[in-house]
């Protein structure tokens, strides 16, 4: 997503490396390294080979665009893996 808008959940799937799924406020995904507290909007824990679903009783509102991804050491600090996908309900 691009701009100003909402999120209504959010669909991951992961692949070989445990994690941290990521809904971040930014046009773009992130470069490996630390993130910017203020634009982590959602954070949670995938394990090896599984997948999660959330979904948002009050959308999450973004500012800048919306980049999901999965990091492979925590919720603040970004190391990409090899394998994930992530999708999201906007409007």
């Amino acid at each position: 997503m691009t701009g100003v808008g909402q999120a209504s959940s959010v669909n991951i799937v992961n692949g070989a490396t445990a994690g941290y799924a990521v809904l971040y406020d930014s046009l773009t995904v992130p470069a490996d390294g630390a993130l910017t507290p203020s634009l982590i909007r959602w954070c949670m824990p995938v394990a090896i080979n599984t997948g999660l679903r959330d979904t948002f009783p009050a959308p999450l509102p973004f500012y800048n665009g919306l980049a999901a991804f999965v990091s492979s050491t925590s919720c603040t600090t970004k190391a990409a893996v090899a394998y994930a996908f992530a999708s999201a309900q906007v409007q």
